[in-house]
């Protein structure tokens, strides 16, 4: 049985008085601590779970990655060549190599609507810059919070001990 108390299990057991009288009115501390009510809940879960998939890492947020993966899980469709180089004008190898790639990425739009749309989400971004993102997210996060806390309204005065 786990002990949330943090303490010896010897010390239920303890005939001495003192031990007791400390070791409950350590107990009395734990009810001071908030704990949200369900109406709380409901709001911080989602709040935690949107900030957790809108957080931008290098390469997009945990939601942009999960949907370039779910547009493309093999990694089979294929992509839109970059223009070629001016140096590589005069290499018909690069060249020939560069209108195949082209060739395909238009074959593949041109097949149907479904692939145009994969191939879109494929190359989704995130939409604003990593910084502005993070801003825009702890903005969010801080109305959030403060929803949070006028929901509770007085609630939070009823887990303190008198």
């Amino acid at each position: 049985m786990p002990l949330s108390y943090g303490g010896d299990p010897q010390i239920l057991k303890s005939p001495n008085p003192q031990i007791l009288k400390s070791f409950r009115s350590s107990l009395r501390i734990l009810p001071s601590v908030w704990q949200p009510n369900s109406r709380q809940w409901w709001l911080i879960w989602p709040l935690a779970i949107f900030v957790l998939l809108a957080w931008p890492a290098e390469n997009g947020s945990l939601a942009v990655k999960g949907v370039r993966w779910l547009a493309d899980p093999r990694g089979t469709l294929p992509h839109l060549p970059a223009p070629l180089a001016m140096e590589l004008d005069d290499n018909a190898d690069a060249v020939a190599e560069h209108d195949a790639q082209e060739a395909e990425y238009y074959r593949v739009t041109a097949s149907s609507g479904w692939a145009r749309t994969r191939l879109r989400l494929k190359d989704v971004n995130d939409p604003f810059d990593p910084a502005t993102q993070r801003q825009v997210i702890v903005g969010i996060a801080l109305i959030g919070v403060l929803l949070v806390w006028k929901i509770g309204g007085d609630d939070l005065t009823q887990n303190i001990p008198s």
